[in-house]
């Protein structure tokens, strides 16, 4: 029965790697027309306000820095259009947000270049795991569930500890009724999740002939060392440990208690917002109750 469950989680890594690698190869494909095409937008970025110009390629790509004002990118400016309709039914400019202070939100490791804004409109505070104000989403205090209109988590859940439901739950818990949760985390369009290190229990990174290695004691004893690992911008807690999807996503967020989830592919051109692909969109996700 062990042999047969090693062999089927072999083959699902299979399948799964062999997935992403469409996943990939398609986006390759979508890149290298707009490569072809040098088409341009006009778009004004809805952190700053400043108005660009900006070859398509570099407007629509997820990560690339496109605002030539505060190096806004695509999932920033997502993330703001979305909260902008939230509260306003509309899409505004973040500058141009009125000043409320009784409207409470929270960041999870958010980009300072919004973070800072949010802050003079709202009462707003932004959060870390390593530094203060400091925050960890697998672990909130009582006195923190139900007190935020809106939080927003930035490529974070991807990091986080298992079991991930943990996490999901209490951004369910941080929200006021009807309050607002804002995520980004890559995904692909497969079945469920894929966890890199799924016996993950008390472990540690260090260097091993000039690599990082990641070194596990797991539940029953056995150790376990990785040497494959993925960090995103950095180190320590930046560690990728998972990789989500769509619908392993919607079946946690579903869990926790959320009523109303929305995977956001709607473009705004004016605010130099389109998804050229279908897969790691924003979320939106509402509690109700």
């Amino acid at each position: 029965m062990d042999m047969l469950k090693i062999v089927m989680l072999a083959f699902r890594r299979y399948r799964f790697h062999l997935v992403r690698k469409l996943h990939l190869l398609w986006g390759s494909l979508i890149e290298s027309r707009m490569k072809l095409s040098q088409r341009s937008i006009q778009f004004q970025c809805n952190i700053c306000g400043h108005y660009n110009e900006k070859r398509e390629l570099v407007a629509f790509d997820r990560e690339l820095a496109s605002c030539a004002s505060c190096s806004s990118n695509l999932r920033y400016r997502a993330i703001i259009d979305i909260l902008s309709n939230y509260l306003y039914g509309k899409s505004v400019a973040l500058v141009e947000f009125p000043m409320d202070k009784s409207i409470i939100g929270l960041g999870v490791s958010d980009w300072k270049g919004y973070a800072e804004i949010l802050g003079t409109k709202f009462s707003y505070i932004n959060t870390f795991f390593h530094t203060e104000p400091r925050l960890d989403i697998t672990d909130i205090p009582s006195s923190e569930h139900g007190k935020y209109d809106f939080v927003i988590v930035s490529d974070v859940l991807e990091h986080i500890d298992t079991p991930v439901s943990k996490g999901f739950c209490n951004l369910f818990n941080l929200l006021k009724p009807k309050g607002i949760c804002i995520i980004t985390v890559p995904f692909m369009n497969f079945e469920m999740t894929l966890e890199h290190f799924p016996d993950l229990n008390s472990y540690h990174i260090s260097q091993h002939d000039g690599r990082r290695v990641l070194i596990n004691a797991t539940l029953d004893g056995r150790v376990q060392t990785f040497t494959e690992l993925e960090f995103h911008g950095g180190c320590g807690a930046t560690l990728e440990k998972r990789i989500f999807t769509r619908r392993s996503l919607q079946k946690e967020l579903t869990r926790a208690g959320f009523d109303a989830v929305d995977f956001c592919r709607r473009p705004n051109l004016g605010f130099g917002i389109k998804w050229i692909v279908n897969w790691s969109l924003p979320i939106s996700a509402i509690k109700k109750s």
